[in-house]
Order: structure tokens, then C-alpha cells, then sequence
């Protein structure tokens, strides 16, 4: 009974877990500014290990085709700006730059 209890925690734990990322993830997609690797992302730029896909994000932001941007460190772009900047890639309007 006292092991059956023991699962019966852990499971509603483990539950409570995941919820709290679920939310967060929810938060997450309607916050109106994106984190770098987030707007990598939606930007289709494949994430490294050493941080060199921020460099894109650089010649976008130096080059004016990110304009909003927050000013923590890292910066943080407007969602709306980085999906419009995304579709008009996929339009071929905009190139990717070869960093």
C-alpha cells in the first residue's frame, strides 16, 4: 500500500513537471520578443554549439532588416519583425548571408 502511495506521488510530481513546462512553453510563443536561438529558429538558421548562428543575426540586425530589437544582453528580437524577415527569405527577397 505505502509503495503504491509512493508511485501515486511521484506520478502527480512528475505531472506537475511537465505542466509547468507545457506553460511556460505557452508563455513562451506569446511573448512579443524572441530570444536569439528562438528567432534562429524561426529564421531556419541551424543552431551551433559555439554560438556563431548569432552572428546572422548580427548582419541582419547591422544591415537593417531586424530593427526592433530589446536592448538585454543578448538582444532580443520582435517576433512579428523575425517572422515577416523569415517569410520574405523563404520568397528568396532576402538572402542568407554566408557567415
Amino acid at each position: 500500500m505505502e509503495d503504491l502511495l509512493k508511485r501515486l506521488i511521484e506520478i502527480e510530481i512528475a505531472n506537475a513537471d511537465r505542466m509547468d513546462r507545457i506553460i511556460g512553453l505557452l508563455e513562451r510563443d506569446q511573448a512579443p520578443f524572441l530570444e536569439p536561438d528562438d528567432a534562429c529558429r524561426v529564421l531556419g538558421i541551424k543552431l551551433t554549439t559555439s554560438g556563431r548562428h548569432r552572428v546572422r543575426l548580427k548582419f541582419f540586425r547591422e544591415h537593417g532588416f531586424l530593427t526592433k530589437f530589446g536592448s538585454r544582453n543578448p538582444f532580443t528580437y520582435e517576433r512579428n519583425e523575425v517572422k515577416d524577415l523569415a517569410s520574405r527569405i523563404a520568397q528568396g527577397k532576402v538572402q542568407m548571408p554566408a557567415v
